[in-house]
């Protein structure tokens, strides 16, 4: 991974030290990721998604309640019940923790395995859509702003002019294809 983003920032240095290149080249920025999340296919997916998760949801907010009911009860009774009772409430509660943190996991990880099954599925209309793009507007290099991360997790991109931004044209031209096929 590191290796990729090296390789990405290598490729990049050139271009930007050479002010002839820059003003030779037609450069662009792209945010891949962000272009599918825009998409009118990802606003369908995530409620599809919404939909087939929400028993589970569900489930986790009964156990979150039941949970914080019991908490209550135990934190407003402790004094006058007996401790039998007092444990019993703590196992209760000790147990439906983790059923709640195994719910939780297993909740994440079906999303995740959805959201990569997603994406996936989008990689070939979305590098269609850019190479259309890059055959119509004749760009030399698009820059991916996903692959150059800094230590907070972001682009170490400082600034890009919105207008060499070309993520929103690839979400719409994205949405183009969806509507044709």
């Amino acid at each position: 991974m590191k290796i990729r983003h090296l390789r990405a920032c290598l490729a990049v240095v050139p271009l930007l030290l050479s002010t002839t290149a820059l003003g030779e080249m037609k450069i662009a920025w792209l945010s891949p990721s962000q272009a599918l999340v825009d998409s009118d296919e990802a606003y369908v997916w995530r409620e599809a998604i919404e939909t087939q998760f929400e028993p589970d949801q569900d489930e986790i907010k009964r156990l979150q309640d039941e949970t914080a009911k019991l908490r209550q009860q135990l934190s407003k009774d402790a004094e006058v019940m007996a401790d039998s009772e007092r444990v019993s409430i703590a196992e209760q509660i000790k147990n439906l923790e983790l059923d709640l943190d195994y719910k939780i996991k297993k909740l994440q990880e079906a999303l995740q395995a959805k959201q990569r099954e997603f994406q996936e599925a989008l990689q070939p209309k979305l590098r269609a859509v850019i190479d259309d793009l890059i055959q119509i507007e004749g760009y030399d290099a698009i820059i991916d702003l996903d692959v150059i991360p800094n230590t907070n997790g972001r682009t170490s991109t400082i600034y890009v002019n919105p207008k060499h931004d070309i993520t929103r044209k690839i979400t719409e031209l994205l949405n183009e294809k969806s509507e044709e096929g």
